[in-house]
């Protein structure tokens, strides 16, 4: 295959570290898999409020660590569904307050699930920050069951409607000196099936990190180890790529691997 790089795409890649006036981002990602109703293609544009200064920190993470209010827009499709984002981060004092709307509208069928994901955090230090999350999930979709009409067994298509709420607790631990160190999270969701997510990332400069994440659900009568590694380089203080590979450690079956590849560039 052939690639044509335009002035701009160049350009881009040249730009030098420096203290960059960046309020935008828009981020492109596609997983290779067969979890979520096939392949996933996704992208997000994220307007920060507040220029992120790029002179020390971790570029990944420099919207966090400076407590830049943020607002952002996102879509991703599969085979099965179209998913719908909209959300934000508003910082105040020791306080973050976040929300983000999902809407997720599946192909072929007439099913639709409205979700609603808030949190509510404080930085009990400089590095240190804990919360609370609550998670509000709506499901509209159409069944067919069987019915008698006149002696004779039909199938009718009902309208099936599930309402949930999810509560949570999370943390987040981060110390970086000189544009290097960890960022640790973990999060566990309290419903009648855990949910637990943890993720360790080292970065070795402001440009080079490496991301551990494992999740945990136990659904009752199964329980799911998810595991995945993944590697984030920024070129430049305005482009990055990050590639990841992912598989389920409960089973061992190869049907669960997952590749990722995504690009960010900030403008």
């Amino acid at each position: 295959m052939q690639f044509k790089y335009s002035s701009l795409f160049i350009a881009t890649l040249a730009l030098p570290f420096s203290a960059m006036a960046a309020q935008n981002e828009i981020s492109a990602g596609y997983a290779d898999t067969n979890l979520y109703g096939g392949d996933i293609f996704g992208v997000q544009y994220s307007r920060y409020l507040d220029n992120i200064d790029t002179r020390s920190d971790p570029l990944q993470i420099a919207p966090y660590l400076q407590r830049i209010n943020t607002v952002r827009a996102g879509y991703a499709n599969t085979d099965a569904f179209h998913l719908y984002s909209i959300g934000g981060d508003y910082y105040t004092g020791d306080w973050v307050f976040a929300a983000d709307l999902n809407y997720d509208k599946s192909r072929g069928y007439s099913s639709e699930v409205s979700q609603l994901v808030t949190q509510a955090g404080y930085f009990i230090n400089d590095k240190w920050q804990a919360g609370v999350s609550l998670t509000y999930d709506h499901a509209e979709g159409r069944v067919f069951v069987p019915v008698d009409v006149n002696g004779v067994i039909q199938l009718q298509g009902v309208t099936n409607t599930e309402t949930d709420f999810t509560g949570g607790l999370y943390t987040r631990y981060t110390d970086i000196t000189d544009g290097a160190g960890w960022d640790f999270d973990l999060a566990w969701y309290i419903d009648s099936n855990d949910l637990i997510e943890a993720g360790a990332q080292y970065f070795f400069s402001p440009q080079l990190s490496l991301e551990l994440d494992y999740t945990h659900r136990d659904l009752g009568y199964r329980s799911y180890d998810f595991a995945g590694l993944s590697v984030n380089y920024w070129f430049s203080d305005a482009l990055a790529v990050s590639l990841g590979a992912g598989t389920d450690l409960s089973t061992g079956d190869s049907i669960t691997d997952t590749i990722t590849a995504s690009a960010s560039w900030r403008f």
